[in-house]
């Protein structure tokens, strides 16, 4: 995936417990954990990677400590 290229929430969550962390897990599960976990969030919204790395999503309303990725 680009660096520069704005990707949905949706992708992006998908992405990260497949592929980052390596989790053997349906995409559509790892999207309703994220959504669980965050029932604002809206999945169509659009970041970058850095964005997304820096915990800057639409609707994303976990408390995380600056710096720390969002899993």
């Amino acid at each position: 995936m680009e660096a520069g290229r704005a990707w949905s929430v949706r992708q992006l969550v998908a992405y990260r417990r497949l592929i980052v962390n390596g989790e053997r897990i349906d995409p559509e599960r790892a999207v309703a954990d994220y959504l669980r976990a965050n029932p604002r969030a809206d999945l169509d919204a659009r970041a970058t990677f850095p964005e997304w790395e820096r915990g800057r999503v639409s609707g994303d309303t976990a408390q995380r400590i600056q710096g720390l990725p969002i899993r």
